[in-house]
């Protein structure tokens, strides 16, 4: 009783007016409309006075919020906001480089930490007292994960002249897979989360996108060009063609969950949305998410119909017929989309003269690696692999290996490659510990990440770690461990009658 007295001291949260914003601010319709701000953003180069808009909601729930859950899909979507007015791969004038106006997200950052550390230090249920509290199954993994990223290098010829960017690489590395996790660890109360949170702002996530892609279309005049530059033309301000369709692709197991849950002909609805979000995926022509994404989406069709009711057991098999005629009229008959994406079939000669490359890199420095800028290292003929050429932007941002093994290996030796191993090791048992519909769909969208990592580089991209990042903390704190509370129902038991009268 005294634990639970000390516990409630911080009052804010529950004064009249704070209670009802926070009704809004802790529902569905508040990630919905993170997700409408992140498109206009997007869409119309409004990234200043969205991330002022971010700000502004991350300090009012850091000082009033009964916990920092929205935080969860706010660190998503700050990450595709990005226009392509303000792509700072492209453009020199981009709002993000400290010399135009970036400082203010470093000012308006620093506000948002001041005002979580006042939480922290007022607030014993989610701040610095629970923080201790709290055990964590997976810290030790990406600890060494992490330190894995901090040494690579160490012993590579040159090493002192990038030491100082390859630790700052590694440093922001190790943050986007840490830091989610660790704070929402302990400042969010998991009891009172609903279990489909993460699932619904990951459905979001994907939906953001693949209207964005819609907008590259129009803002960049894609189909204006030759078929065979469109994919040079699909790009926005966070990412590429292949970053867009990797992120549609991941989120497309959420419709499917939806898909599964729903009671009656309602799954209509989530399985139209996985048609959407198929279509923008070969949209982004992005032949590795088309293809990773066929695979899984194979994957979640079985489960589908395995866990579904019947009704949408049904619904499911006419829908596949009718996504398979969807493609082939808009990708194959109407804009050519599969053939932008696989004029070259199969075969990738760049990728494997990439990876053989890189494992050379390896067998160089086969302990700790050569470091980040292994690729950018190698000459001014292997710069192909780079898509922009802003010297600002490049010489911080190195070339990546496409393929997370290749990467490891290059980057931070057989060090790094068993730090990683460990860590996946660590996540495989968590699926197992968790084991729910919800845990299920969390990881097949991992999957879909780590999959496609292997002919791409997503699992160094900073968005998509920053959602797997968060997908560990909600699967580890979260599901399955509490049940969805239904009111109670009083009922008269008759003796005589020896049933339940209602």
């Amino acid at each position: 009783m005294e634990n639970a007295q000390i516990l409630k001291t911080y009052k804010l949260p529950q004064w009249p007016i704070i209670r009802w914003i926070n009704a809004f601010i802790y529902s569905k319709a508040f990630v919905v409309l993170i997700a409408i701000l992140t498109v206009l953003s997007n869409a119309y180069a409004m990234d200043t006075y969205f991330f002022c808009a971010i700000t502004a909601f991350a300090i009012y729930i850091a000082i009033f919020g009964k916990d920092f859950s929205p935080y969860l899909p706010m660190l998503c979507f700050c990450y595709i906001a990005s226009s392509v007015a303000n792509n700072p791969g492209v453009n020199p004038d981009s709002i993000l480089f400290p010399q135009n106006s970036g400082y203010l997200l470093f000012y308006l950052a620093g506000g948002i930490i001041v005002s979580m550390i006042l939480r922290f230090s007022l607030d014993k249920e989610v701040g610095f007292y629970n923080m201790v509290r709290q055990k964590r199954t997976l810290t030790v993994s990406i600890l060494i994960l992490g330190l894995a990223y901090f040494l690579s290098g160490i012993l590579s010829k040159g090493y002192m002249g990038f030491a100082l960017k390859n630790l700052a690489i590694a440093a922001l590395q190790f943050a986007v897979i840490i830091i989610p996790y660790f704070i929402l660890s302990f400042t969010v109360k998991w009891k009172e989360i609903k279990k489909d949170y993460l699932i619904f702002t990951g459905l979001l996530f994907g939906l953001a996108v693949s209207v964005e892609l819609i907008y590259v279309y129009i803002i960049n005049n894609v189909m204006a060009s030759s078929i065979q530059h469109w994919k040079g033309f699909i790009y926005t301000g966070w990412g590429i063609s292949n970053n867009m369709g990797a992120i549609v692709a991941m989120t497309i197991p959420f419709a499917f969950y939806y898909a599964c849950k729903s009671k009656n002909c309602t799954s209509i609805i989530w399985l139209l949305i996985v048609d959407f979000m198929c279509l923008m995926t070969v949209f982004s022509c992005s032949r590795t998410s088309i293809l990773v994404g066929v695979i899984f989406v194979a994957i979640c069709t079985v489960i589908t119909l395995i866990k579904a009711k019947p009704a949408t057991k049904l619904l499911t098999v006419l829908n596949t017929l009718f996504l398979a005629l969807l493609i082939w009229y808009f990708c194959a008959v109407y804009t050519h989309t599969l053939y932008v994406s696989f004029v070259s079939g199969l075969a990738s000669t760049p990728r494997v003269q990439l990876y053989t490359l890189g494992f050379k890199t390896f067998l160089d420095y086969p302990v700790f690696g050569n470091g980040f800028y292994s690729l950018s290292m190698q000459g001014p003929l292997d710069f192909n692999y780079e898509w922009s050429q802003e010297i600002s932007f490049t010489s911080f941002f190195p070339a990546r290996w496409h393929n997370t093994i290749i990467q490891l290996l290059a980057t931070g030796g057989i060090v790094a490659l068993l730090a990683y191993g460990y860590h996946r090791v660590k996540t495989i048992i968590l699926l197992f510990k968790k084991r729910s519909i919800e845990t299920t769909f969390t990881f097949i969208s991992i999957f879909v990440l780590l999959v496609a990592s292997l002919l791409d580089c997503h699992f160094f991209n900073l968005g998509p770690v920053l959602f797997y990042s968060v997908a560990l903390a909600f699967v580890e704190f979260r599901i399955p461990h509490f049940t969805e509370t239904t009111p109670f129902k009083e009922y008269t038991f008759d003796l005589n009658e020896n049933c339940l009268l209602k």
